[in-house]
């Protein structure tokens, strides 16, 4: 016993803090690369929110115990496997409230410089937002749910550009006339 004790003070100090300090950064890499790989992996749940529709939302998770993390204030990220039941759970309380951009996206992006494209993308993304605003006053007029709209709509010049289309307003029509009285 008293040759081993001899060896280690032969050592000196600093090979002794590097034997002891290498097996301490390997476990605690392996500790870190485990909590890593089994914590949950967080998405998006909703992005782009109104203060008003984040705080909403952050009081129903909190309520139902969800974990959570918020990002830039306005995305809110929960784990993979819960959020498809958790969006159709605060669909279901009406979250999120907002309707979307409309047609003021055209007030925050500069428009010189913008292709074809990104106008035409920037276009159809302000129509959905106004026609989800659109149903979601007539929603609350008559005490509806929550609403989320994709605008299907024939580009001009292409095949289907001639076609009679019924659009958005018979979906309207037909929502109002199949909701009891």
């Amino acid at each position: 016993m008293q040759e081993f004790f001899g060896f280690v003070r032969s050592l000196g100090a600093a090979r002794l803090v590097a034997m002891g300090a290498e097996p301490a950064a390997l476990i605690g890499l392996f500790s870190f690369l485990m909590l890593q790989m089994t914590a949950p992996q967080m998405v998006p749940l909703f992005t782009d929110l109104s203060v008003e529709d984040s705080s909403s939302m952050i009081k129903d998770l909190e309520r139902q115990a969800v974990p959570y993390q918020m990002t830039d204030g306005a995305i809110i990220m929960v784990a993979r496997d819960r959020v498809a039941r958790l969006r159709m759970k605060l669909a279901e309380g009406g979250l999120p409230k907002g309707g979307g951009i409309g047609y003021e996206i055209f007030d925050k992006t500069a428009a010189l410089g913008a292709t074809t494209l990104i106008q035409n993308i920037n276009h159809m993304r302000a129509l959905e937002g106004e026609l989800t605003r659109t149903i979601r006053s007539v929603q609350a007029a008559l005490g509806g749910g929550a609403v989320a709209n994709n605008a299907a709509l024939p580009a001009p010049g292409s095949v289907l550009a001639g076609e009679k289309t019924h659009g958005a307003v018979s979906i309207i029509r037909s929502w109002l006339h199949r909701r009891p009285a």
